[in-house]
């Protein structure tokens, strides 16, 4: 057997693995709706540690103007879906994505729940650019 051939590999698929492993570090994996600062962050530590230092990435509650739901159109291979993105719109007019999610229903419902605890409007951009969502959320073959 050719060890140099395994070894290579082996190697390569380290590599692979410690580049993903440093790149999802970077990623916030928390995002927080603080009620007691009214304030809302992201970050890929403790939410608690972060709550203690104060972060200047909060947003102001007062600074978010809308929450936007929106339908994007994927494909991978041979297959397509709906997918589904989440966002904050703040005063100034930035968008915040929050979330990507492939059931509509499940995802909506959330988003009429954030909204209505943070006193803002929804702006659901699905159901107003093609009418009704579809019900299925499965993928579908091409």
């Amino acid at each position: 057997m050719d060890w140099s051939f395994l070894l290579f590999w082996g190697i390569l698929g380290l590599l692979g693995a410690g580049m993903f492993g440093w790149q999802h570090r970077r990623i916030p994996h928390y995002e927080v709706f603080d009620a007691t600062e009214r304030a809302f962050f992201m970050t890929n530590r403790d939410p608690r540690a972060v709550i203690a230092e104060q972060q200047d990435s909060y947003v102001p509650f007062s600074e978010i103007g809308a929450l936007q739901l929106l339908r994007k159109y994927c494909r991978a291979g041979k297959h397509s879906y709906w997918a589904y993105e989440l966002n904050l719109i703040l005063q100034n007019g930035d968008r915040i994505h929050l979330v990507a999610h492939g059931k509509y229903q499940h995802l909506l419902k959330e988003a009429v729940t954030l909204a209505e605890w943070l006193d803002i409007p929804f702006w659901n951009v699905v159901e107003a650019n093609a009418g009704t969502p579809p019900d299925d959320d499965g993928i579908t073959e091409m």
